[in-house]
């Protein structure tokens, strides 16, 4: 089986500016993204009380967020949630299909790292650490590295052939 790989011409990303979080306008703009960050850990099958963990805030909060009652500021630790949140839904979305992509997180996992636990799981009891992880593998197994994965699944994937196509 043979998969293109997109190799864009410019990294564009690599040249961006980190966000100014001191600044108010940054911070409001980014603080507008917490329902949909919620919407996405609903789509994940994570209840509101894991959900309000993960993301540091409490239950309230995010259902006030849902009502369009945002908080009026969140911590530069709620923000890293948020996009780490963000990048583990976007490689499950990317990575499986379906329903695949939204029982990952609570199906027990046999990577090294995770030892047979549930991500979700992991990522509670270890906060931005482990969700930092979590992320990493994901993106290593987007990449075709597979991370901590088993020598015989690393070894099946080495048989893909893969066809780069330049952007």
């Amino acid at each position: 089986m043979t998969q293109a790989l997109y190799v864009p011409a410019a990294a564009e990303h690599l040249h961006q500016r980190l966000p100014d979080l001191s600044d108010p306008e940054t911070a409001r703009r980014l603080t507008a993204a917490l329902p949909a960050v919620v919407r996405m850990l609903d789509d994940l099958q994570v209840n509101r009380s894991q959900q309000a963990r993960l993301l540091d805030l409490s239950e309230r909060t995010l259902q006030r967020a849902l009502q369009g009652d945002l908080p009026k500021r969140l911590s530069v630790d709620q923000f890293t949630r948020m996009s780490l949140v963000t990048g583990i839904y976007k490689a499950l979305r990317i990575l499986f299909v379906g329903e695949a992509s939204k029982a990952w997180l609570t199906r027990p996992n046999g990577r090294r790292t995770l030892n047979g636990q549930r991500p979700l799981d992991y990522m509670l009891s270890g906060g931005i650490p482990a969700m930092l992880t979590v992320r990493q593998l994901l993106d290593a197994d987007r990449s075709g590295q597979f991370g901590d994965a088993a020598a015989e699944d690393r070894a099946r994937a080495a048989k893909v052939s893969v066809r780069v196509v330049e952007g």
